[in-house]
């Protein structure tokens, strides 16, 4: 167990979870984001239903949002909503990671005790 959850290091534990977590995502190359981006792609268009928004694709497929009418006002919202999906999205997948590699740290910690 101990190294499947990175094994012995002298770090201490939250140089150990920094370190995990500075690691987690795919950070190379024209792969920079494409984790994040694809979760965008995949959740981002429920989000905005949830609070109203607007997004791109419905502007380009469906034309401008029924309550506002014009093309323009309909860029800006799904401007907005964009932005706002973003903070969302990425805080959300930031902290997960950040959350499992607290898990993965602290599972390594104890398994360390049952060697």
């Amino acid at each position: 167990m101990v190294n499947f959850t990175g094994g012995r290091t002298d770090q201490s534990f939250m140089e150990q979870v920094n370190s995990d977590y500075a690691s987690s995502s795919i950070v190379f190359g024209p792969l920079k984001n494409i984790d994040k981006t694809l979760t965008s792609l995949a959740v981002g268009g429920a989000i905005s239903q949830r609070y109203g928004g607007y997004s791109f694709g419905k502007l380009l497929f469906k034309g401008p949002a029924p309550h506002l009418g014009t093309y323009g006002a309909s860029a800006r919202l799904a401007a907005g909503t964009t932005a706002i999906n973003t903070v969302l999205i990425t805080s959300s997948y930031e902290t997960g990671n950040y959350a499992g590699s607290l898990i993965r740290t602290t599972v390594n910690r104890i398994a360390r005790f049952f060697e």
